[in-house]
């Protein structure tokens, strides 16, 4: 269970947690600019358009994770592994040419180039 202390929202289900936020690729450098939200940290692997989010808190299971791709290529980001909220606390994130199908290498840094996600946590073993 996190040991922080959340600021309520109405949702059917008890103990959600909304975790968001956004950053910025920074093309071939491992690092990302820009981090908007709290609770989380993003590291980039090189050469492989690939992200990894890690949440600052276990949950024992999640609802939904959903990501979003913003900039001027047509390109989408998508989870791409099973994620591990319970223990590695990690987040997979791929951003992919849907033209092609294929990975895109590392999304140029530019001032419109944005991954945004959102995901709901349940903050409680119970099936509520």
């Amino acid at each position: 269970m996190a040991s922080r202390v959340f600021d309520r929202i109405m949702a059917l289900g008890k103990a959600r947690v909304v975790i968001s936020g956004s950053f910025a690729p920074n093309g071939a450098s491992t690092s990302v600019t820009s981090v908007k939200g709290n609770g989380f940290t993003v590291a980039h692997t090189a050469g492989g358009g690939v992200y990894t989010i890690t949440l600052q808190d276990t949950y024992p299971d999640y609802d939904s994770i959903m990501v979003q791709y913003q900039g001027t290529a047509s390109l989408t980001a998508q989870v791409t592994a099973a994620p591990d909220v319970a223990s590695a606390k990690t987040i997979v994130v791929t951003v992919f040419n849907p033209a092609t199908g294929a990975a895109v290498v590392d999304p140029a840094a530019n001032a419109a180039t944005r991954i945004h996600f959102r995901a709901i946590m349940k903050n409680t073993s119970g099936n509520f």
